[in-house]
């Protein structure tokens, strides 16, 4: 009789557990996600002859509308043209190198609300 009770009383303790911690609402706690801008390729090689350049994107974690912007530095002429008309597609074009000299530059892309992203385009 003693062991039917502590058997009871264990598997009791043993489904009320289960039941505490295993149920969890699928409700967000109500912080809003962040949205992370999410590239294929982090830096694009382009070759001497330049060039339209496309990359495709994601704007993970954010339901809200917005507009993807990108830059270069104002020192770097060669990389213009910014074209984010299209949802999921950066496009830039590329000036031909008529030199010699290894060119790199950095695209500055944001999103409201998300961390900036830096591509390389050499």
């Amino acid at each position: 009789m003693k062991g039917n009770r502590l058997l009871r009383a264990w598997l009791l303790a043993a489904a009320c557990a289960v039941v505490l911690t295993g149920c969890k609402d699928d409700e967000s706690d109500g912080t809003p996600s962040v949205p992370e801008i999410r590239f294929e390729v982090s830096g694009v090689d382009v070759g001497a002859e330049g060039g339209v350049q496309t990359l495709a994107y994601e704007i993970a974690g954010d339901e809200e509308p917005g507009t993807l912007e990108a830059r270069v530095d104002e020192t770097v002429g060669w990389v213009h043209s910014f074209d984010t008309s299209e949802a999921g597609v950066l496009r830039f074009e590329v000036d031909a190198n008529d030199t010699e000299a290894e060119r790199t530059a950095v695209v500055y892309v944001t999103w409201p609300g998300a961390e900036q992203v830096q591509l390389a385009v050499r």
